[in-house]
Protein backbone atom coordinates (compact mmCIF):
# COMPACT_ATOMS: atom_id res chain seq x y z
CA UNK A 1 0.00 0.00 0.00
CA UNK A 2 1.33 3.40 -0.92
CA UNK A 3 1.51 6.38 1.40
CA UNK A 4 -0.24 9.48 0.08
CA UNK A 5 0.22 11.86 2.98
CA UNK A 6 2.49 12.18 6.02
CA UNK A 7 1.84 14.34 9.07
CA UNK A 8 4.91 15.02 11.20
CA UNK A 9 4.65 16.28 14.77
CA UNK A 10 7.84 17.79 16.22
CA UNK A 11 8.83 19.73 19.32
CA UNK A 12 10.45 22.81 17.85
CA UNK A 13 10.26 25.08 14.83
CA UNK A 14 13.93 24.38 14.05
CA UNK A 15 13.10 20.73 13.36
CA UNK A 16 10.15 21.81 11.23
CA UNK A 17 12.43 24.02 9.12
CA UNK A 18 14.95 21.20 8.67
CA UNK A 19 12.27 18.70 7.69
CA UNK A 20 10.83 21.06 5.08
CA UNK A 21 14.28 20.98 3.48
CA UNK A 22 14.81 17.21 3.84
CA UNK A 23 11.45 15.54 3.22
CA UNK A 24 11.01 16.60 -0.44
CA UNK A 25 14.44 15.14 -1.21
CA UNK A 26 13.54 11.81 0.40
CA UNK A 27 9.91 11.37 -0.68
CA UNK A 28 9.30 13.81 -3.50
CA UNK A 29 5.91 12.46 -4.58
CA UNK A 30 4.25 12.36 -1.15
CA UNK A 31 2.29 15.21 0.39
CA UNK A 32 3.33 16.13 3.91
CA UNK A 33 2.69 18.58 6.72
CA UNK A 34 5.00 19.37 9.62
CA UNK A 35 3.57 20.75 12.85
CA UNK A 36 5.78 22.14 15.62
CA UNK A 37 4.46 22.55 19.15
CA UNK A 38 6.94 24.84 20.88
CA UNK A 39 8.44 22.21 23.15
CA UNK A 40 8.20 18.60 24.24
CA UNK A 41 5.70 19.22 27.03
CA UNK A 42 3.33 20.99 24.65
CA UNK A 43 3.65 18.26 22.04
CA UNK A 44 3.02 15.51 24.60
CA UNK A 45 0.03 17.43 25.98
CA UNK A 46 -1.51 17.95 22.53
CA UNK A 47 -0.71 14.52 21.10
CA UNK A 48 -3.56 12.50 22.68
CA UNK A 49 -6.22 14.86 21.32
CA UNK A 50 -4.63 15.09 17.89
CA UNK A 51 -4.33 11.33 17.56
CA UNK A 52 -7.89 10.74 18.81
CA UNK A 53 -9.12 13.11 16.10
CA UNK A 54 -7.30 11.13 13.40
CA UNK A 55 -8.55 7.82 14.76
CA UNK A 56 -12.15 8.74 13.88
CA UNK A 57 -11.40 8.40 10.18
CA UNK A 58 -9.80 5.72 8.03
CA UNK A 59 -6.47 7.05 6.86
CA UNK A 60 -5.11 3.88 5.32
CA UNK A 61 -2.75 5.80 3.03
CA UNK A 62 -1.68 8.34 5.66
CA UNK A 63 1.13 8.10 8.18
CA UNK A 64 1.85 10.15 11.26
CA UNK A 65 5.44 10.57 12.40
CA UNK A 66 6.11 11.85 15.92
CA UNK A 67 9.67 12.99 16.68
CA UNK A 68 10.76 14.00 20.18
CA UNK A 69 14.15 14.64 21.74
CA UNK A 70 15.34 12.26 24.40
CA UNK A 71 16.71 15.08 26.56
CA UNK A 72 17.17 13.57 30.03
CA UNK A 73 14.26 11.13 29.79
CA UNK A 74 14.59 7.38 29.95
CA UNK A 75 14.45 6.24 26.30
CA UNK A 76 12.35 3.11 26.88
CA UNK A 77 9.93 4.94 29.17
CA UNK A 78 9.50 7.77 26.66
CA UNK A 79 8.92 5.32 23.78
CA UNK A 80 6.41 3.41 25.89
CA UNK A 81 4.62 6.67 26.71
CA UNK A 82 4.40 7.62 23.03
CA UNK A 83 3.17 4.15 22.07
CA UNK A 84 0.57 4.20 24.86
CA UNK A 85 -0.73 7.60 23.74
CA UNK A 86 -1.03 6.16 20.24
CA UNK A 87 -2.79 2.94 21.21
CA UNK A 88 -5.09 4.79 23.64
CA UNK A 89 -6.18 6.81 20.59
CA UNK A 90 -6.91 3.47 18.84
CA UNK A 91 -4.21 3.92 16.23
CA UNK A 92 -1.59 1.39 15.19
CA UNK A 93 2.17 1.60 15.68
CA UNK A 94 5.00 -0.60 14.48
CA UNK A 95 5.07 -2.11 17.98
CA UNK A 96 1.36 -2.96 17.98
CA UNK A 97 0.60 -4.03 14.41
CA UNK A 98 2.30 -6.12 11.78
CA UNK A 99 -0.05 -4.70 9.12
CA UNK A 100 1.90 -1.49 8.95
CA UNK A 101 1.84 1.40 11.37
CA UNK A 102 -0.23 4.50 10.98
CA UNK A 103 1.85 6.25 13.64
CA UNK A 104 5.62 6.02 13.84
CA UNK A 105 7.06 7.30 17.13
CA UNK A 106 10.74 8.19 17.05
CA UNK A 107 13.14 9.63 19.61
CA UNK A 108 16.11 11.81 18.61
CA UNK A 109 18.87 10.56 20.87
CA UNK A 110 22.19 11.91 19.64
CA UNK A 111 22.84 15.58 20.46
CA UNK A 112 24.60 16.04 17.12
CA UNK A 113 21.29 15.41 15.38
CA UNK A 114 19.36 18.01 17.34
CA UNK A 115 18.12 20.37 14.69
CA UNK A 116 17.94 23.42 16.92
CA UNK A 117 21.74 23.44 16.85
CA UNK A 118 21.64 24.00 13.08
CA UNK A 119 18.38 25.81 12.40
CA UNK A 120 18.12 28.54 15.04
Amino acid sequence: MSVDHIKVFVEEESVEIALHALIPKIIADTEYEVHSFGGKSRLLAALPGRLRAYSKYEYATWRILVIVDLDKDDCEALKSKLDKITTDARLKTRSTSDRGPYVVNRIAIEPKFRMELYYT
